[in-house]
């Protein structure tokens, strides 16, 4: 499964548990694809940072979940490393996840732990 595919995995699940009763936002962010170089340089410019995470959760409170989607022999790029450390560093919740079932795992029981202290 390519991590495209997974990614929309995810989206899907997450919308129909979550996301449809007012528990929380799952969205993207576009890095990947080819563009020319004058967008590359807009979106650069304009906030796009390299290596930051597939997807990110918003739950209420202001509580964020970065999540990197990785095929089972995926691996992290530098700029991906380096996304991860600094937001570590800052406490926050970053999990890389290589399938559904290791979203649910990982990151399901960060979800409830948050909505059930509301």
């Amino acid at each position: 499964m390519t991590e495209d595919k997974l990614q929309q995995q995810i989206v899907v699940w997450f919308k129909n548990e979550y996301q449809m009763h007012g528990k929380g936002l799952i969205h993207s962010t576009p890095n990947g694809g080819s563009r020319n170089m004058l967008e590359a340089k807009k979106l650069k410019s304009t906030g796009l940072v390299s290596g930051i995470a597939d997807l990110t959760i918003k739950l209420p409170n202001s509580i964020f979940i970065d999540i990197e989607v990785k095929t089972e022999k995926g691996i992290q790029s530098p700029n991906q490393k380096d996304v991860q450390k600094i937001l570590e560093d800052m406490n926050c919740n970053y999990i890389i996840v290589r399938s559904l079932d290791d979203f649910k795992m990982k990151v399901i029981p960060i979800i409830n732990k948050y909505l059930l202290s509301l």
